[in-house]
């Protein structure tokens, strides 16, 4: 059987990763929320078929969407709006090193959730609040009747 330990340590820094990476979604969505408010009508030169072509940014930031770092639309963009291309790049690391922190103390990537890692992950919560002090077990013993 699958055996996934919990420890206060563990939680700390699961807390603390994703806390940063909902801090820098948050401020890079509002920076891209400005960014096509302000300027979703201006033109960038593209080549399209052999040819240039005059494309509005709203344009490009769909291509960006559904597109990669080896698009035209991702290399305008970027030159555009560096200082966002960089917090996504930070987003990009700090996105890894979670994926990592829980293959490395959990046993298993976050991305890969089976049912019976998911019971196992319940197991091993349940023998983490039997450890804890009566505090936690009344905070934990009061979510767990709703």
């Amino acid at each position: 059987m699958f055996k996934i330990s919990i420890t206060d340590d563990k939680i700390k820094r699961l807390n603390e990763l994703t806390e940063a990476i909902e801090d820098k979604k948050d401020v890079l969505s509002e920076m891209i929320r400005t960014a096509q408010d302000r300027h979703s009508n201006r033109q960038h030169k593209a080549i399209r078929n052999n040819q240039e072509v005059s494309l509005a940014e709203k344009v490009l930031w769909t291509e960006l969407k559904y597109g990669d770092k080896n698009s035209e639309a991702y290399k305008i963009m970027r030159k555009q709006y560096p200082e966002m291309f960089e917090l996504q790049d930070e987003l990009d690391k700090l996105s890894e090193g979670l994926k990592n922190f829980s293959g490395t103390e959990f046993g298993f990537f976050f991305s890969e959730m089976t049912l019976s890692r998911l019971v196992a992950l319940i197991i091993g919560v349940v023998k983490y609040v039997n450890k804890t002090d009566d505090k936690k077990k009344r905070f934990f013993n009061y979510f767990g009747r709703r």
